[in-house]
């Protein structure tokens, strides 16, 4: 086991140096570099205690990283996920928000956060996130590879599944016709996205488009 995490740990420093350098130097001459390690190591223990469906003993080994370094801003997106995961929404949004204040501006922790806020009825800011999420993908500026085997390169099918998130939220609000835009933005990135094509139908159906309601949703099966 300490074998395994010493190991991660060591990708995750090799993983996270870009963008991530100058702050992983100042720890290191401020203390040294035990100290950054041993920060490295609570957070990939963490991320291991989690997969194992050990809360409790994540939640802590979170807690120890903070502890060592809390304006690192990797640790609160683990938080503010764990907590997404066990349902507390509201401390999610809250430790994703220190994450991206504290510099950690990438694709996930956009998504992440706009989840969450959707889960929240905060229609309009998990809107605003969805579309940051876009706007870095395609700028970008920022890469964060994190070593939790989870997909790191956005593709056309996260793109879809992102603008169908979208679309979501502009329904929520009633707003049909822009929800239209966004499920036919989706299905321009697949177009076998069967709920998009089902929830732009519903949409025109309620905007009064019958016969396109129709056809979308029978096309979604």
């Amino acid at each position: 086991m300490k074998k395994r995490l010493l190991v991660l740990a060591m990708i995750f420093l090799a993983y996270n140096s870009y963008g991530q350098q100058s702050k992983a130097d100042s720890i290191a001459k401020d203390e040294d570099a035990g100290r950054l390690a041993s920060y490295l190591w609570h957070i990939m223990e963490g991320i291991q205690n989690k997969r194992d469906g050990k809360h409790k003993e994540a939640f802590v080994s979170f807690d120890s990283a903070i502890s060592i370094d809390p304006t690192y801003p990797e640790v609160y997106y683990h938080i503010g996920k764990l907590f997404f995961e066990t349902g507390n929404n509201l401390k999610s949004v809250e430790n994703l928000s220190r994450a991206i204040d504290l510099g950690r501006k990438d694709f996930k922790v956009f998504i992440l956060r706009g989840m969450v806020k959707y889960n929240l009825g905060d229609y309009r800011g998990s809107d605003l996130d969805y579309l940051k999420a876009f706007e870095v993908a395609n700028a970008k500026s920022t890469f964060y590879q994190v070593n939790e085997g989870e997909k790191d390169i956005t593709d056309d099918e996260s793109f879809s599944d992102l603008f169908l998130k979208m679309g979501m939220n502009k329904t929520q609000l009633k707003y049909y016709t822009l929800a239209i835009g966004d499920f036919t933005k989706a299905l321009s990135y697949n177009e076998k996205n069967q709920k998009a094509l089902f929830y732009r139908g519903v949409s025109k159906i309620v905007i009064k488009d019958i016969s396109g309601g129709c056809l979308d949703l029978s096309k979604a099966g």
